[in-house]
C-alpha cells in the first residue's frame, strides 16, 4: 500500500530562519511570527511535595555545607523524567534595606485600634463612615477623618 501524502506541505516539517534574526526565533514556513512553544522548565514539570527548613532531617548535610545561607530545602518529584531533585534556596546577599514610611494622605483608608469598651469612640467612628473588619479586629476609617477626631496615635 503507497503512502499517504498530503497535497499540503506540514508547516511543521520545515523551519525556517529569516534573514537576520537571532536564532531563539525561528519560524514555520510560511509564518513570520516566532514559535510560541518552549520546553517546559522544571518548575512546571517537577511537582514540590516537601519544604523542609535548615536543621530538620534531610537538611543537617546542607546546614553544615551552606551555614546561615541555607533559607530551605525542597524535595521535587519530576514525573515525567521519573527522578526525585534536592533543591536548595540560599541567601546569596545581604544589603541593609528601610521600607519607606508612607504618610497617609486624604480619604486614604487607615486601619486603627479601638478597645471595645471604648463605646463613644466607636460611636464616633461609625459617625464619620468608619467600618469594622472583624477578620483584621480593627476599624477601617479615611485618614482626614482620623486627622478630625485628633485619633493619629491609634493608626496601625
Amino acid at each position: 500500500m503507497p503512502k499517504r501524502t498530503s497535497r499540503y506541505p506540514s508547516p511543521l516539517r520545515s523551519t525556517t530562519r529569516h534573514l537576520g534574526e537571532s536564532p531563539d526565533r525561528v519560524t514555520t514556513s510560511g509564518s513570520r511570527r516566532p514559535s510560541r512553544r518552549e520546553p517546559p522548565t522544571l518548575a512546571e514539570t517537577a511537582r514540590i511535595r516537601l519544604s523542609l527548613r535548615p536543621g530538620q532531617r534531610g537538611t543537617k548535610k546542607l546546614l553544615r555545607e551552606y551555614g546561615d545561607r541555607l533559607v530551605c530545602v525542597r524535595y521535587r518529584y519530576d514525573e515525567q523524567n521519573a527522578r526525585r531533585l534536592k533543591t536548595v534556596e540560599l541567601v546569596v546577599e545581604a544589603v541593609p534595606w528601610s521600607p519607606e514610611v508612607r504618610n497617609p494622605v486624604g480619604e486614604e483608608v487607615v486601619d486603627v485600634r479601638v478597645d471595645w469598651q471604648e463605646a463613644e469612640l466607636r460611636d464616633a467612628l461609625k459617625g464619620v463612615g468608619g467600618r469594622w473588619n472583624p477578620k483584621k479586629r480593627l476599624w477601617e476609617v479615611q485618614y482626614d477623618q482620623i486627622v478630625a477626631l485628633g485619633l493619629e496615635d491609634r493608626i496601625v
